[in-house]
């Protein structure tokens, strides 16, 4: 959505951990935001990676446009509502766009994320 956000900053070495999630003892900066859905109707990208460290599954993936014919998904599994509820919602939207899960070989899997590669 366009408009402003509270970006929590990891306080660790990996400033690659930044998450729209308020985490305790992390400080909160404001950031603008843009529409998921607007940037890809822009760019028309063919294949999209998505690593938002948990943004994932506030994202519509029904807005995709025809143009993506492949995308691979973090999902971060952490938090219990975000597996049990989020993943099948993806999932189906994907399989309703025609999407199609690829082969898992070489895919990243830790205990606290999964990505999973689609294609149509």
């Amino acid at each position: 959505v366009d408009g402003w956000a509270e970006l929590y900053l990891s306080n660790t070495k990996d400033k690659s951990m930044h998450s729209l999630t308020a985490f305790r003892g992390r400080s909160g900066t404001p950031v603008r935001t843009r529409a998921f859905s607007d940037i890809l109707l822009l760019i028309r990208p063919d294949i999209v990676k998505i690593d938002i460290e948990g943004g994932e599954y506030d994202l519509d993936f029904t807005l995709l446009p025809s143009s993506v014919r492949a995308i691979a998904i973090e999902f971060h599994l952490g938090r219990q509502p975000w597996r049990d509820e989020g993943v099948p919602r993806i999932e189906g939207e994907l399989r309703n766009l025609g999407f199609s899960p690829v082969d898992k070989t070489g895919v990243t899997r830790t205990s606290w994320n999964e990505t999973i590669t689609w294609r149509r």
